[in-house]
């Protein structure tokens, strides 16, 4: 058994589409090959603070091999977007503007 884990990432809102791509793979034996099918993509996008998930599973991925059985286990990628800081200064004015 092999596995496929999807990148994850943590990043800080910006206000703009983030995201995050690609996977890794256990170590494999000579001759075995791990790719995505066609129309399938290893990528996770958002905008808004929160998680947002790849989606990954076995179907996902095509294993190729002369001389092994290949069975994979997922584990999904994820983007995190997190809470930016902000800072509010405030200028001209004093305690005697009340």
């Amino acid at each position: 058994m092999y596995q496929v884990t999807g990148t994850s990432q943590t990043v800080t809102y910006n206000g703009s589409e983030q995201s995050v791509s690609g996977f890794t793979t256990s170590t494999l034996p000579d001759g075995v090959t791990i790719s995505l099918k066609n129309g399938s993509t290893a990528e996770a996008k958002g905008t808004n603070v929160g998680t947002y998930k790849m989606n990954l599973t076995a179907d996902a991925f095509e294993a190729v091999s002369n001389n092994y059985n290949v069975t994979l286990t997922v584990v999904d990628g994820v983007l995190t977007i997190s809470k930016a800081d902000t800072t509010v200064t405030v200028t001209g004015w004093s305690i005697d503007n009340f």
